[in-house]
């Protein structure tokens, strides 16, 4: 006789096979282009491993320790997100056969979610997000499993996935926060009388708990990254673009999702509403606190596996047509936005591209950048580029300098940094210094007396440099003409007028206030 979970098991073969071809396809296209400069960052946390970062929780340094291991190439640190997002795609078929749905049912839901320019381009690339994805998908398999058999569990697992997530990325609390509204919405709030579900609250608790003291210690960085990110990049988030944005980011899939969550709220849906009060707490909340529109990509897969069991239903097994259409629309819309969503034009190519789109489809969104301007390339894309002449350029200053144990480097933001540690290995570089995001926990609070040499990268030369040193040159500039950082210079600062050392501790104690406890 067969055991119940081998029968769940079952008819998953259709499954599988998009989830490795989903695989492939982001194996094939996640290095055409270069690093991100966010992925400067992690790779840096990776290589300073601790249970706290400056912006993020620890596991992010984790997973990029471990992407290093096996080599610091593009695909190697793409390695595992594209994985996640094979995940990710197997989990949403997974729900899908959960709620009874067939062959045609999985396949687009697979479809949907492996052919997505949303998800293709986020996978593509080393952050937290991809794995806040999965871990929310993950969250929502999980949930619809205790829906379906009551078990307890699924909700210890739940509770295990929550620190995990939490350990990732703060932001997984909307998703507890929308699991608090869905049971007080349905008849699950009987949950809250059982000590399961607050057992396995305690069991997040504690996975977190490591995380916790880190922010304790460090007089909790991460309200300080909050504010900094709601008056440079939050302010410039309209609430009108980001419902907009919800439809351009699965435009492939909107019969779908909407059909799935009109599912969840009719009778039929009755069992299963918790997700959908899942959904609209979540889309909500970031609304209101003026989210970005990639925030919510974590509960779609939710929508998409009940809109995929539920158009099966309403199709029927007859209407070939109408089924045949809907695999149609998924690949033509897909292949419409292909360049936004994997790198397999040129640089130049993806420029015109985007022009199109700006003046002729009068497309704006997918090139409007966190500063609320429209500009020539999607800002993920460039900042992909110009990276190397960093470490080139840095690297050809180095040289320069007669003394080089009295020569310091100084980048104003983690991706110059990055990049410099990354590209200019060759060179030989001392440990580069910045006081941005987690790369201030590592400066220095005093410097050798000996320091009388600085190799300076920003946009501009401040005041307080100039008043330090006689000689000060421009010895590179940014030049690639699709990179964000395109014009930064490169600045040899060098006969001291005053003692820089001193100079130094005075001006990097404002940062170390920062995350001093008091």
């Amino acid at each position: 006789m067969e055991t119940p979970q081998k029968k769940w098991c079952t008819g998953i073969e259709l499954i599988l096979v998009l989830t490795a071809i989903s695989l492939v396809i982001r194996l094939l296209t996640n290095s055409a282009y270069g690093f991100h400069r966010d992925e400067f960052l992690y790779m840096a946390l990776g290589k300073h491993l601790d249970i706290g970062f400056w912006s993020n929780p620890p596991l992010i340094g984790f997973f990029a320790y471990i992407s290093q291991v096996f080599g610091d190439s593009v695909f190697s640190i793409r390695f595992i997100p594209a994985v996640l997002g094979a995940a990710t795609v197997l989990m949403t078929g997974l729900m899908v056969k959960d709620y009874g749905g067939k062959k045609y049912a999985q396949l687009i839901a697979c479809l949907a979610i492996m052919l997505s320019p949303a998800y293709l381009r986020l996978f593509s690339m080393y952050n937290p997000v991809p794995f806040e994805v999965f871990y929310w998908t993950l969250l929502s398999f999980l949930i619809l499993r205790y829906l379906k058999t009551e078990s307890i569990n699924y909700i210890y697992a739940l509770g295990i996935v929550v620190g995990l997530g939490m350990m990732n990325k703060y932001s997984t609390i909307f998703f507890v926060i929308g699991i608090l509204v869905g049971l007080v919405f349905t008849s699950y709030r009987k949950l809250f009388l059982s000590k399961h579900f607050y057992a396995a609250i305690g069991i997040a608790v504690c996975i977190c708990l490591p995380n916790l003291w880190w922010q304790y210690s460090y007089n909790f960085p991460v309200v300080n990254h909050m504010e900094g990110l709601q008056e440079n990049q939050l302010v410039n988030v309209d609430p009108f673009s980001f419902i907009i944005d919800q439809f351009l980011m699965n435009l492939q899939a909107i019969p779908i999702w909407v059909a799935g969550l009109i599912f969840l709220f009719t009778p039929s849906g009755k069992n299963v509403r918790l997700l959908g009060w899942i959904f609209i707490s979540v889309i909500f909340l970031f609304l209101v606190l003026s989210g970005k529109s990639y925030y919510t990509l974590g509960i779609f897969p939710i929508t998409i596996a009940a809109g995929a069991y539920y158009l099966e239903q309403i199709i029927g097994a007859k209407k070939n047509i109408l089924k045949g259409t809907l695999v149609v629309y998924i690949f033509l819309v897909s292949s419409l936005v292909l360049p936004l969503s994997i790198t397999f034009l040129s640089a130049d190519q993806f420029a015109s591209y985007c022009q199109f789109l700006i003046h002729k489809v009068k497309l704006e969104s997918p090139m409007r950048w966190e500063d609320g301007q429209v500009h020539a390339l999607p800002q993920d894309y460039a900042d992909m580029f110009g990276w190397e002449e960093f470490g080139e350029k840095v690297g050809l200053a180095y040289q320069q300098v007669a003394n080089k144990k009295q020569c310091m480097i100084y980048c104003e933001n983690y991706g110059q940094a990055g990049a410099v540690m990354h590209f200019g290995k060759k060179y030989k570089l001392p440990p580069v210094i910045s006081f941005s995001d987690t790369y201030r926990l590592w400066a220095p609070e005093k410097i050798d007396d000996n320091i009388n040499t600085l190799i300076y990268v920003n946009d501009e030369l401040g005041d307080d440099i100039r008043a330090i040193f006689n000689d000060i040159k421009i010895v590179g500039t940014i030049e690639h003409p699709y990179a964000r950082e395109q014009g930064t210079q490169i600045y040899l600062c060098q006969n001291e007028r005053s003692d820089f050392s001193d100079f130094w501790t005075e001006r990097v104690q404002p940062v170390f206030d920062t995350f001093r406890r008091r």
